[in-house]
């Protein structure tokens, strides 16, 4: 199973990128419901092996740095899927049953709260690593004020990391979302990166997304965004 890299780890190369702050401004994350195919889906999928920078800016805190690691129970079955919430409530999203987790928010520069879950099958591994396979989530309020150029940049790693780059626009049951695509990441080449993020009017919050692995970039892509279409607020 493929991996998600940490947010910003020492070996690769990770200085967590600063989100924009704009007073007064509201940004957007994603509600959304799980349909009986997207299980199905994500089934599959789960089983497969630039920058934009703006004015007055924070820094948030490594992730990893204050949460606690809880392995999933061994009895779950691999196949089988669970929602988890963060611990804010401010969003959840549906992932396989057996990945590692932690839900516990990042404290930003200036007493802003990010809310953010994390899978892996490694934590530990993810967030030193750029390909053991995982997934990061955030989710940025309106008192921070940043937009979805500002979200992605904090979630992409330095330009060192990866060797390709693909930035696009793709359809979501959510509406348009923006799509970073890194291919040959790691000191292997081996490593994919996936980063989406998209933007609600209601709630007022931004959402990103990066998923990590060593599968086919088709396979990452789709399991990706399996994972922003089942995330609810």
């Amino acid at each position: 199973m493929p991996n998600y890299g940490s947010v910003r780890s020492p070996r690769q190369g990770y200085t967590p990128a600063p989100l924009e702050i704009k007073p007064n401004n509201t940004g957007v994350i994603i509600g959304a419901s799980l349909a009986l195919v997207g299980l199905i889906c994500a089934t599959l999928l789960f089983t497969v092996a630039g920058r934009d920078d703006g004015g007055p800016q924070i820094t948030l805190a490594p992730f990893g740095a204050t949460t606690t690691v809880l392995a999933a129970a061994t009895t779950v079955p691999n196949s089988a899927i669970r929602a988890v919430a963060d611990d804010t409530g401010t969003f959840s999203i549906n992932i396989r049953g057996d990945l590692q987790t932690e839900t516990a928010p990042s404290e930003a520069a200036g007493g802003f709260t990010v809310a953010r879950i994390t899978a892996s099958d490694n934590l530990e591994a993810y967030y030193n690593d750029n390909t053991t396979f995982g997934v990061l989530v955030v989710a940025v309020g309106p008192d921070i004020g940043s937009e979805v150029a500002q979200v992605l940049s904090f979630l992409e790693p330095n330009e060192s990391v990866c060797k390709e780059r693909v930035r696009e626009t793709i359809n979501t049951s959510y509406g348009q979302a923006v799509r970073i695509s890194l291919t040959g990441c790691g000191v292997d080449n081996l490593g994919t990166k996936v980063l989406l993020s998209v933007a609600l009017a209601e709630p007022p919050l931004v959402l990103g997304l990066r998923m990590q692995d060593t599968g086919e970039l088709a396979a990452i892509q789709a399991a990706a965004l399996y994972i922003l279409e089942t995330l609810q607020v």
